[in-house]
């Protein structure tokens, strides 16, 4: 109740401010469920239109996963789900080397998990998108230089 309380002063409703009224048009509004309206084609057109009669001007979905879906279908939901845990394993190694850059990576992703619950930055032109996609380049933690290893041969004493 505490949280309906703080939710109610901060002027928001619990559906974060109509954005669970948005999904539900824009999930209503159908497209190929395996491929998607096309890249950014949802937006275009009859569905877009019919979206408008309801939220005039409204060019999101305000959810990336729902964006992502809309757009590009399960196919692009995959490619997605990879292309996370693909950042998620490079900052795993950049972390168990003791690197804050790691650490800087993960929280960069989970910032980007949550955001995206409600705004749709995947596969947007933001800064969020922009961190993701450089951690996905390999911008990581440098491994120590190994010591040669010892071959049998000794240092001659001078």
């Amino acid at each position: 109740i505490r949280e309906f309380v703080i939710v109610q002063v901060l002027g928001r409703d619990l559906s974060l401010t109509d954005r669970t009224e948005i999904w539900n048009l824009v999930l209503a509004a159908g497209t190929n469920p395996l491929l998607g309206a096309g890249y950014y084609s949802f937006w275009l057109g009859p569905r877009a239109e019919q979206i408008w009669m309801d939220r005039p001007g409204i060019n999101q979905s305000h959810n990336g996963y729902i964006e992502a879906y809309i757009n590009g279908g399960v196919a692009a939901i995959a490619l997605l789900v990879f292309f996370l845990i693909w950042i998620r394993r490079s900052q795993s190694k950049a972390m168990s080397l003791d690197s804050k850059f790691g650490v800087f990576g993960y929280s960069i992703l989970i910032v980007a998990l949550v955001h995206n619950y409600s705004e749709a930055t995947f596969f947007r032109m933001s800064l969020l998108w922009f961190l993701l996609v450089l951690l996905s380049f390999g911008v990581r933690a440098r491994e120590a230089p190994k010591a040669p290893a010892n071959k049998g041969y000794t240092k001659a004493i001078r």
